[in-house]
């Protein structure tokens, strides 16, 4: 397999656990981010030379057996978890839904230097799945060698299709905007009645000590390293007073299962439905924090007009589904609080993985976060304390 793009002793391991040879796999290295993953498209040929291909190909449904589920009442209408098969004298997984060579066109390949990475993301990906999220269907996994095999929904982004339709098609940004938050309530509601222990997202949570660290990073990457100043004493000792208020403050709320980065560039659009990738760093938090992440995205700008209007959409639903009204005006103050700490740590994100992970072109993104920072400390008088004290360092804030 000779792209430059795939790693020749990848290409190896893949090839020997799909037991397809070029010309018909190709291997597409496709964009992205992350420090500690990777990602490629498999595009598998229909091909008589295919229907000698592995066990990853050739899994049958019979021989899966669905486990005893701890999800609670519901749990019986989930999907069953995946059952191990052996290959190779490695393990590999197989969901019951793969049969034979009945399999799609191309699979996206996801690889892991990390090994409790690819745990986790398997761990989350299996418990959304049986709860009937939106997530990317799991084909197999070879954890011996950090390889993922999942389902491809191309590449149509939130965020792309938003800079598509922006100012020609209004109601389609709506369109897909009311489906995100669709997905949002959904997840929110299936999670909370089907508990699962096992999940490791259960057992973190954004409490106090969280939210002190990503406050803390706002400080180390942004004030220290990218504006290269030293805080002085008293003013570190009121700021992080102040980070602890609001941090003490969002740690109160009742939790809910979060996505923790569910944005525009983790949303994908396939068949015209939204689908969601990237949640592996799953937790329990407060229910505004990933409407936060979508409606003050750092990557998608939306109207403030159109920011209302979709606050109201979500609490809207919300009520319909818990059967009980909200607040609204606390609802939103907490909105604002939340959109603070997302947005210092998002732009503690930019400025590190800048310097510490040599990519720059994340600092195209903190014009637009430092604006919504300021809006939030404008917008709440109580704030005016450490507005103006981080002003005093990050003067796009002022």
């Amino acid at each position: 397999m000779n792209n430059p793009l795939f790693p020749p002793h990848l290409s190896v391991e893949v090839e020997n656990i799909l037991g397809v040879k070029e010309p018909f796999l190709s291997l597409i290295k496709l964009p992205g981010d992350a420090s500690n993953r990777e990602f490629y498209r498999l595009n598998i040929a229909s091909s008589p030379a295919t229907t000698k291909r592995s066990s990853i190909l050739d899994a049958r449904s019979s021989s899966l057996q669905p486990p005893a589920s701890s999800l609670g009442p519901r749990a019986s209408s989930l999907e069953p978890r995946a059952s191990s098969i052996e290959h190779r004298g490695s393990s590999l997984e197989y969901p019951a839904s793969w049969s034979g060579n009945d399999h799609p066109p191309s699979l996206v390949l996801m690889k892991v230097f990390e090994p409790e990475a690819g745990k986790t993301f398997l761990n989350v990906q299996d418990y959304l799945y049986r709860c009937q999220v939106p997530v990317p269907k799991l084909y197999g996994y070879h954890l011996e060698k950090g390889l993922i095999f999942m389902e491809d929904l191309g590449d149509d982004t939130l965020e792309l299709e938003v800079k598509n339709i922006s100012g020609s098609s209004p109601s389609s940004l709506i369109k897909y905007y009311h489906q995100a938050i669709d997905c949002l309530l959904d997840m929110q509601l299936k999670t909370t009645l089907n508990r699962d222990p096992g999940c490791l997202a259960f057992s973190l949570a954004f409490d106090v000590d969280k939210f002190m660290f990503e406050f803390d990073f706002f400080i180390q990457n942004v004030i220290l390293k990218h504006k290269a100043k030293k805080i002085r004493p008293k003013d570190e000792k009121e700021i992080k007073k102040q980070f602890l208020s609001i941090a003490s403050r969002l740690s109160e709320e009742p939790r809910y299962f979060t996505h923790r980065d569910y944005h525009s560039r983790n949303l994908l659009i396939f068949q015209d439905k939204i689908r969601m990738v990237d949640f592996q760093d799953a937790r329990m938090g407060l229910c505004q924090y990933d409407l936060a992440s979508l409606l003050r995205d750092s990557y998608v700008v939306l109207d403030n007009n159109l920011r209302a209007d979709l606050i109201n959409y979500y609490l809207d639903g919300k009520e319909g589904l818990e059967g009980r009204p909200v607040d609204r005006d606390k609802f939103k103050e907490i909105f604002d609080y939340t959109c603070l700490q997302r947005n210092l740590k998002a732009a503690g994100s930019f400025t590190y993985l800048t310097y510490e992970k040599n990519k720059p072109n994340f600092l195209q993104y903190l014009p637009d976060t430092f604006t919504y920072v300021k809006e939030n400390l404008f917008q709440h008088p109580e704030l005016t304390t450490l507005h103006q004290l981080l002003s005093e360092y990050v003067e796009e804030i002022r």
